[in-house]
């Protein structure tokens, strides 16, 4: 090919927005941009202080993942590090006072979990689904988008979706199903310095647009022709939400918070993207109902 016939094939789909690092083939898309460098390594000194993260349920904050000077803990372990006055942060940067009140209607492994008044914030007045506190450097809280937001899929992706859709709806309605996005969310979820993609998909076929599945997929960062499911539910009571990310411990590798709800269940996991898959790190299982849990 001549110099100015490859530069008339890559013009061309510039100027219609469309990459020209990838070509879609009838047996999927090539990557044809020259290889992206290697992962970083993730930073082996974590930073020297304490930090704790709450979670927010039935509008009180429930600690659930936390670290004291690099030693990592879960649930109730987390209350011993916090100060007798507590003010903590929600992504948009305010601070937020905490106080002790008793059990949560959470569970960690069995165990009922500590529950923290929101002091001075009203019921429905706090968006985030997440509080931080900490005694050093506060590390970076991201959160998806609100309003949320929907982006255009590329080739590739839409194929991803539709092949993980299409076998979903046969074994859930016993036909395809197709896939109706609804969100995108685009956030760093390995710590490598590239954005993941995350998309919010529901599964529906038949004339009578049934729900096969809910599923949240991944685009890697650094593999733009991938779309694989991350998070999978065949409930159709059932939501899949992606709450926050962010690197607690702040030893290179951030923290996924993903929440299931159910009519009586929320079940809320901390997590870290391995490889395309989710690794859970802690899981609290709370009721909706008000009763509390008691020991």
């Amino acid at each position: 090919m001549t110099i100015a016939r490859a530069v008339v094939a890559c013009v061309a789909p510039l100027l219609c927005a469309v990459a020209c690092n990838r070509i879609d083939y009838a047996a999927g898309p090539l990557p044809t941009a020259p290889p992206l460098p290697p992962l970083a390594e993730p930073l082996s000194q974590v930073t020297e202080g304490r930090a704790v993260l709450f979670v927010i349920h039935e509008h009180r904050a429930v600690p659930l993942y936390c670290h004291d000077r690099g030693q990592r803990r879960l649930g109730a372990d987390c209350v011993s590090l916090l100060p007798a006055t507590i003010e903590a942060r929600v992504p948009s940067t305010a601070v937020i006072s905490l106080r002790l009140a008793g059990l949560s209607h959470c569970t960690l492994d069995g165990k009922p979990q500590p529950a923290f008044d929101l002091i001075g914030v009203a019921v429905g007045d706090l968006e985030s689904q997440v509080v931080l506190w900490s005694d050093a450097a506060y590390p970076v809280l991201l959160v998806p988008p609100v309003p949320a937001e929907h982006m255009p899929e590329t080739p590739s992706q839409l194929r991803g979706m539709r092949d993980s859709c299409g076998e979903l709806g046969k074994k859930q309605i016993g036909q395809p199903a197709a896939a109706s996005p609804l969100t995108t969310w685009l956030v760093d979820l390995d710590g490598d310095g590239v954005r993941e993609r995350l998309d919010e998909v529901r599964c529906v076929g038949g004339a009578n647009k049934a729900v096969a599945a809910h599923v949240v997929f991944l685009t890697p960062g650094r593999r733009p022709e991938r779309t694989v499911p991350l998070r999978i539910s065949t409930l159709v009571s059932t939501q899949l939400r992606f709450d926050a990310v962010m690197d607690v411990d702040s030893n290179g590798v951030p923290e996924v918070v993903v929440s299931t709800l159910s009519p009586t269940i929320h079940r809320i996991e901390v997590s870290h993207l391995k490889n395309t898959g989710l690794e859970s790190l802690g899981e609290l299982a709370c009721t909706t109902s008000a009763t509390p849990v008691h020991p």
